[in-house]
C-alpha cells in the first residue's frame, strides 16, 4: 500500500522551477532555465521514487497561481507517464 511512502508525493511549480517532495527522498529543486521547465529532470526524479516504491500511485501537483495551465498539464502528463495515475491539484 502507498502508506509506506508517507502517503503523499508532490510536485510544486513556481516561476523559478519545480520541486519534487517525498517523505523518503530529498531532491534538489529543478531550476527553470531560459528554455523553460526541465521535464526530463522531473521524470528522472519521479522514476527514482517509482523504482523504490512501485506501488505508489498518488501525486499532488501544486502550482502557484501565476503558473500557466499548459505547464500544469505538462507536469501532470509526466507524472502519469512515470506511473502516478492518481493526480490531485492543490492550490
Amino acid at each position: 500500500d502507498g502508506a509506506s511512502i508517507g502517503n503523499v508525493v508532490g510536485v510544486e511549480i513556481d516561476e523559478n522551477g519545480m520541486q519534487v517532495n517525498s517523505p523518503t527522498f530529498s531532491f534538489p529543486a529543478i531550476k527553470k532555465s531560459a528554455n523553460g521547465y526541465d521535464y526530463n529532470a522531473l521524470k528522472t526524479q519521479l522514476t527514482q521514487i517509482k523504482q523504490k516504491f512501485p506501488e505508489a500511485a498518488d501525486m499532488v501537483v501544486a502550482p502557484q497561481d501565476q503558473i500557466k495551465y499548459d505547464i500544469v498539464i505538462q507536469v501532470m502528463d509526466r507524472c502519469r507517464e512515470q506511473g502516478f495515475p492518481n493526480i490531485s491539484i492543490s492550490g
